[in-house]
């Protein structure tokens, strides 16, 4: 609907949902840098919201608004700019409620239904130039934000957030993989493709950070998710849309993590396996250690004698922070300090950082626990290299592992 309004062309779009509004900003404001502000577009039945960060990554949220409900195929908000502090306003103000209003933009002022009023400049559009993608996989919204939850621990950087930390790929037998890589370890998830996926051997890359907010905003409730990707030499554009809402992150590929070398396997080393019954044990001995040995040159020594011929045992577990100890199975401060098993008969002595134990861990517990393998490389301390394996997921420990004085 158009109408003249004290000399100023007023354009109002209704229908569109709050959800759609804040969680398209929010989307856009997990990109690493700060966000300067984003446009707002209403053209016919689509919404177009869209943001820059200072390192000249962007996200474009494109939502499909319903055909049925709009009063006119010829409405129209030509492009503004909200800026930063007025977008805080928009957020602040709507993000609890989820309910549909009109948008309307007039005399400089943008206007959700009673919701919000934000000053708003009109902005002459410069597109994102958009490359051409090409269709290949589509996966379950449940198993792709169950797998954002198993990597997420993986993302800690100690420096300045990345644009990208997430590899989507492809394996032969059409499975999918995401892997994540931070500074002290790296993870990957194996999900299953609907309906098939591309041949290629990478999709894409993006950030945990986008694709997380991406995966708040789409709906659950939709059959599958689809993404699609194309890379160049220094960017990447990765798309992932629900079928009415579509997310397109435009990122520099400079200072991505190399994921092949985080998560590969070193050649030529003996390694060995700690079978490890029930994850959930080892993740109590974790959680029950007191907040001094959160520390970061705290560790755990873990050793396996390998003398018990496969019967089950206890791992002999050491937590060292300083002159604080807490071992396996003694008592500390009044709490038992849980004993993790295992079967296996191989001989283990290696010493982890306790901040990249808990990450790995806490990997493999989000992703369900259960039976996995601990396994290392002798000589351990050339490698700095750890990985802990269950269904469908790989957590690695990556750098330099610190070793005790």
């Amino acid at each position: 609907m158009h109408y003249k309004h004290e000399g100023t062309f007023v354009s109002i779009a209704n229908t569109i949902s709050t959800k759609a509004v804040v969680g398209a900003i929010k989307v856009i404001h997990a990109l690493p840098e700060r966000v300067e502000g984003v446009t707002i577009a209403v053209d016919g039945d689509t919404l177009t919201i869209a943001g820059r960060d200072a390192w000249g990554s962007s996200v474009t949220v494109l939502t499909a608004l319903p055909q049925d409900e709009t009063k006119s195929p010829r409405e129209r908000i030509a492009p503004v700019w909200v800026v930063d502090n007025q977008i805080r306003t928009i957020v602040e103000t709507s993000s609890s409620r989820s309910d549909r209003s009109a948008l309307t933009y007039s005399d400089g002022f943008l206007r959700f239904g009673s919701q919000f009023k934000v000053r708003a400049n009109k902005h002459d559009s410069s597109d994102e130039k958009l490359l051409n993608t090409q269709p290949t996989a589509a996966v379950s919204p449940t198993e792709l934000k169950q797998a954002l939850a198993v990597l997420a621990p993986h993302a800690v950087t100690t420096g300045s957030k990345p644009a990208v930390n997430v590899r989507i790929g492809t394996a032969a037998d059409g499975s999918i993989s995401v892997a994540v890589a931070g500074d002290y370890s790296a993870g990957t998830v194996t999900l299953n493709a609907i309906g098939g996926t591309s041949r290629r051997a990478v999709i894409g890359y993006t950030g945990i950070g986008v694709l997380a907010a991406s995966a708040k905003l789409l709906k659950s409730s939709a059959d599958q998710w689809t993404l699609t990707a194309a890379v160049t030499d220094s960017t990447c554009q990765t798309e992932i849309s629900d079928g009415t809402t579509t997310v397109i992150h435009n990122a520099q590929t400079a200072g991505m993590p190399d994921f092949d070398d985080a998560l590969a396997e070193p050649d030529g080393l003996r390694c060995w396996d700690l079978d490890i019954a029930d994850l959930s044990d080892f993740d109590r001995f974790l959680s029950v250690l007191p907040r001094v040995f959160s520390a970061d040159g705290a560790f755990i020594q873990i050793r396996n004698t390998g003398q018990s011929h496969g019967a089950k045992h206890p791992i002999e577990l050491v937590a060292r922070s300083g002159s604080n100890l807490a071992v396996a199975g003694d008592l500390l401060r009044g709490q038992s300090i849980p004993i993790v098993n295992t079967t296996s008969v191989d001989d283990v002595e290696v010493d982890v950082a306790l901040p990249q134990m808990r990450q790995i861990v806490t990997s493999a517990m989000n992703a369900g626990g259960g039976t996995v393998t601990l396994r290392g490389y002798s000589p351990y301390e050339t490698m700095g290299k750890l990985f802990l394996r269950g269904k469908n997921v790989t957590a690695v420990t990556i750098s330099r592992i610190p070793q005790p004085l």
